[in-house]
């Protein structure tokens, strides 16, 4: 097996366990609020236009209605509760870094 394959089994294996780095938690956030892992902004918007897309890319930032259509695959395929678990987990290893102080 390529060694790449074996970090992302890995990797995958401790989301599973709720092990998960804080960045990859706020990604899943955004894909749970906007439907979209990366919102769009301002200067996203600017760059779309200068290189000659569209503002706008054909995901839910354009057609928002597709938001609850993601939220029922993040459901379904049980992505909402491994990131909950993960989020509570690193809360819990937060306070305990807390306490010790």
């Amino acid at each position: 097996m390529p060694t790449t394959d074996a970090v992302r089994v890995i990797r995958n294996l401790a989301f599973r366990s709720g092990v998960a780095n804080p960045r990859h938690l706020a990604v899943c956030g955004y894909l749970f609020k906007f439907g979209h892992a990366v919102p769009i902004n301002d200067e996203t918007r600017a760059v779309r236009k200068k290189i000659g897309l569209n503002e706008l890319p054909a995901t839910v930032h354009k057609f928002p209605e597709g938001l609850k259509e993601v939220n029922v695959l993040v459901e379904e395929t049980g992505l909402k509760k491994v990131v909950e678990a993960a989020q509570k987990e690193a809360q819990l290893k937060e306070a305990q870094k807390v306490e010790k102080k």
